[in-house]
């Protein structure tokens, strides 16, 4: 049949439906006295309109066929070969077709498909060109959440079918709920469903029988949607405010999901669609339906339907309550609310607001009061799962009262008594209202206050007596209220990128006062730890919701620098490195962006300043790990030279010197730029500290660029002393005593002034550690011990020692120091055996102590010195079995 034929029957028709019945088989008889043809298939359809009547109208499709078919009857195509296909069994019935589950039979490969055929006894001329139809717009279609076509043809008797993708799934308001899903993950889903709407709505495609039956939801969780067997081309005489309408020869339907104007048999457009989608997206959040316009029997009745209840309403106090129809009347609400979001109230809170606008602006009865397009709906939903804005405008007192009038016009009288008690309600809702917004505006100022006092704690009291010496247990005092007030506030981070910014430099900024890697801290690592993981956590988030926010992505990069740094400390090496790394990759993410970008080198240099060094300490690769730093050293110079007032890059650069001066003090061929480089960060200091002679942070620096200078004088006594004599020995062991010295004295000040930080205790043992190895090397025990007495002194003031790896071996050398003092002392000759020997038992008890100490180290160089402890103490218990034998008689 050719579209004109079809149009012209079409026209025929809907002239005959529009008669009285009497008159109907005479204007028949006129069609047939000029075209026979015509007169048969009008005679036709006239007789199935005449049997649907109006039941037609109160039964879904689905429904209908079910009621025209025997359900103890076989079915009798299961079995046939339909093409290369063999059918299987029949899984579904709709008002024109029947659809089966079938096999590839001719094994050329092995495939199950759905097979859609026409309804035994329904092969009239209109159902074959509405099965044709729908094969044509399936095999336009090419879209994820649509259920494919694969195949298709006509059968010997001349019938066409259609092959199609199998989907193994359930209907989507089923599987949401078998699956618990809370309403955001139902929203996501109801977006994918947008999306197949909107891609056949961009194909001139109208589907028309949008229900939960037709979407179905795999294994996957993707959906799928299917059937569009009573589809509408959208032809351009179809647009909005043509003269025609549409109408369909059966006016196929839904009625639970059918628009109004669909019941009315006006103009279809994809207006249609929207008001379906809305009454799925009612049911997917509420478990309801709302009011179907299929219920009316007149059109009288129609233009007074109730409009739906807002979901949020539905959702705490059920359908019954608000005499909506079904079978969800008698249903619990908290029923429907268990599988959703665990209450109604919660429930309620959440469906509040932008859902009920949403939905209520899908289901307006008037088609222009609904969305423009699907795509607008859809935009509507993701606005607010992203706490955007919606489109769909919250009711008003006007709108209201209009739509109150135009429904009750006759009742004039009445309607007047009504309007009184109206505004008689609404001043006692406007009353409630503004206590409502009034309790409101005073939770968010105390919340504004509470944030703007936390800010203020961390960021501007903190910060002004930071540099101030013996100001730590002021410190700690912020630190533990500030850390209450961030604790509750992030509570409310959720989706709010701009406090998650707040919180993440206020907990980063708690982890530097708590426990700061090597710097002026109180030494609590458990909780440093917890801050800068909670900072961490802020960072990531709001550079994954706003992943073009390039300060956003420094911020990361600094952060996890502090806590990789943190990581090295404590000996976990695998999270040191890959925060480490990850630094790296952000800060070269940042330069492919703008490689001139001042900010952006400065960034990607600290990541590779702590990559690099971290791959040196933590797995020994010095060339890799000075290569890095190198990098980082490239970039750094360059922008101190332009700017020598930053302080943020003077710092690092400082730091970079004397980091890989370390990595070079290890090979005797580097320790003279080691030396130089070691020289080069105390000139940056130097220069810093014109700016700020109090500040603390850069004191600590030089003292260690100092003790990084005698570190590697020693270093070349201990492995290339070769070809020296005993006084130019002598004279590298005096400079290096010198620096410490001078490192020591810088650090006792610090720790005088300020002696809450754990980290200036630590520093000046391990010093005092380096300085005994000096006396013991030349031969001086009794300043060796002395230096060691002092340093455990100094350890037993701190409170709580951290527990990391630099603490154990600071620990650990004051402990073989001691002994190697101790050994000294009992290889004298000129001492009574007896003495030696108490020296010798002395000096193998520090060793075991050295050894327990060093043992919970876990770095490569730790391994060597355990070994050595080990030999050291064999040696003590072979003087002790010597001496034991030359005292015996």
């Amino acid at each position: 049949m050719t579209p004109d034929r079809w149009r012209q029957i079409k026209a025929d028709l809907d002239e005959l439906v529009g008669m009285e019945p009497r008159s109907r088989h005479a204007r028949i008889a006129e069609f047939a006295a000029t075209d026979p043809d015509l007169g048969r298939e009008l005679e036709s359809l006239l007789a199935a309109h005449e049997r649907a009547g109006e039941s037609f109208l109160e039964e879904s499709a689905a429904a209908g066929a079910a009621a025209r078919s025997d359900p103890g009857s076989p079915e009798p195509r299961v079995g046939r070969h339909i093409g290369p296909y063999e059918l299987l069994e029949q899984i579904g019935s709709g008002g024109m077709g029947e659809v089966y589950k079938a096999r590839r039979a001719d094994d050329e490969y092995q495939r199950l498909v759905a097979i859609k055929l026409i309804r035994i006894g329904l092969d009239s001329v209109y159902v074959i060109h509405q099965f044709r139809h729908e094969r044509q717009i399936l095999a336009s279609f090419d879209h994820p959440n649509i259920g494919r076509l694969l195949d298709g043809g006509s059968t010997a008797d001349g019938s066409p079918y259609l092959v199609m993708e199998l989907i193994d799934g359930e209907r989507i308001d089923r599987y949401c709920d078998r699956f618990r899903l809370d309403t955001t993950a139902r929203l996501r889903l109801f977006l994918q469903v947008c999306g197949a709407v909107q891609y056949a709505h961009q194909h001139l495609i109208i589907h028309r029988d949008l229900k939960p039956n037709n979407i179905l939801v795999d294994r996957d969780g993707v959906p799928k949607l299917v059937d569009f067997g009573i589809a509408k081309i959208l032809e351009p005489r179809d647009a909005p405010g043509s003269v025609e309408h549409t109408r369909s020869v059966l006016r196929a339907l839904t009625p639970d999901y059918a628009s109004p104007e669909q019941i009315r048999g006006q103009q279809i457009t994809t207006a249609s669609d929207i008001y379906s989608l809305g009454v799925i997206l009612y049911e997917l959040l509420t478990g309801c339906k709302p009011p179907a316009a299929a219920t009316t029997q007149s059109p009288y009745a129609l233009a007074r339907l109730t409009e739906p209840r807002r979901p949020s309403q539905v959702a705490r106090r059920g359908s019954s309550a608000i005499g909506e129809r079904g079978t969800d009347v008698a249903e619990d609400p908290s029923s429907r609310s268990a599988v959703r979001d665990g209450s109604p109230e919660r429930l309620q809170r959440r469906l509040r607001g932008d859902l009920d606008n949403i939905v209520l602006m899908s289901l307006e009865h008037d088609p222009r009061r609904r969305y423009d397009s699907v795509e607008q709906l859809a935009e509507d939903v993701r606005r607010h799962l992203s706490s955007r804005p919606v489109l769909a405008r919250k009711d008003t007192f006007g709108y209201r009262t209009t739509k109150f009038i135009s429904r009750y016009a006759a009742g004039l009288t009445a309607a007047g008594l009504v309007a009184i008690a109206l505004l008689v309600g609404l001043g006692a809702a406007l009353r409630e209202a503004q206590i409502a917004r009034m309790e409101r505006e005073r939770a968010e100022r105390r919340y504004t206050d509470v944030r703007q006092l936390a800010h203020s704690l961390i960021f501007d009291v903190h910060d002004s007596i930071r540099d101030l010496p013996g100001s730590t247990a002021a410190k700690q005092q912020i630190v533990q209220t500030a850390l209450q007030y961030l604790d509750g506030l992030s509570k409310e981070a959720e989706g709010d990128s701009a406090l998650q910014k707040e919180l993440a430099a206020g907990y980063q900024r708690l982890g530097d006062v708590q426990g700061l890697a090597l710097g002026a801290s109180s030494g609590d690592s458990a909780a440093a730890a917890a801050s800068y993981q909670h900072a961490l956590a802020f960072r990531r988030a709001v550079v994954a919701a706003s992943p073009n926010d390039l300060e956003a992505q420094r911020d990361l990069v600094m952060t996890a620098i502090k806590l990789s740094e943190f990581f090295w400390l404590s000996g976990d090496a695998k999270d040191s490195l890959t925060l480490s790394q990850e630094a790296v990759e952000t800060g070269e993410r940042l330069i492919r962006r703008d490689a001139h970008d001042s900010v952006a080198q400065a960034t990607l240099a600290r990541g590779l300043l702590s990559y690099g060094y971290h791959l040196f300490k933590l797995q020994g690769d010095a060339p890799k790990g000075l290569g890095k730093i190198r990098s980082a050293l490239e970039l750094l110079e360059s922008l101190w030279k332009a700017d020598p007032s930053n302080q943020g890059v003077g710092r690092s650069l400082s730091l970079a010197y004397t980091r890989a001066a370390e990595i070079l003090s290890h090979d005797k061929a580097t320790f003279a730029e080691a030396v130089l480089l070691y020289e080069k960060a105390e000139n940056v200091l130097a220069d810093l500290s014109k700016a700020s002679p109090n500040n603390s942070d850069l004191k600590h620096l030089h003292a260690f660029s100092e003790f990084g200078i005698a570190n590697t004088l020693i270093e070349i006594t201990s492995v290339d002393a070769a070809g020296r004599t005993a006084e130019a020995v002598a004279a590298i062991l005096d400079d290096a005593t010198r620096h410490d010295q001078r490192a020591l004295d810088e650090l006792r000040a610090l720790s005088a002034g300020d002696p809450g930080v754990a980290q200036y205790h630590t520093d000046v043992a391990f010093i005092l550690s380096r300085m005994a190895h000096i006396a013991n090397d030349r031969n001086r025990p009794n300043d060796a011990a002395q230096f060691v007495s002092e340093g455990l002194k100094g350890l037993e003031r701190i409170s709580t020692p951290p527990p990391n790896d630099y603490s154990n071996y600071v620990h650990y050398s004051l402990y073989e120091e001691f002994a190697r003092s101790l050994a000294g002392r009992a290889a004298d000759p000129k001492l009574p055996i007896a003495e030696r020997r108490a020296e010798w038992r002395l000096a193998r008890d520090r060793y075991s102590q050295a050894l327990s100490v060093i043992a919970r180290v876990k770095t490569a160089e730790a391994n060597a010195e355990a070994d050595f402890v080990k030999s050291q103490i064999q040696g003590c218990e072979k003087s002790l079995e010597e001496l034991a034998r030359r005292n015996r008689p």
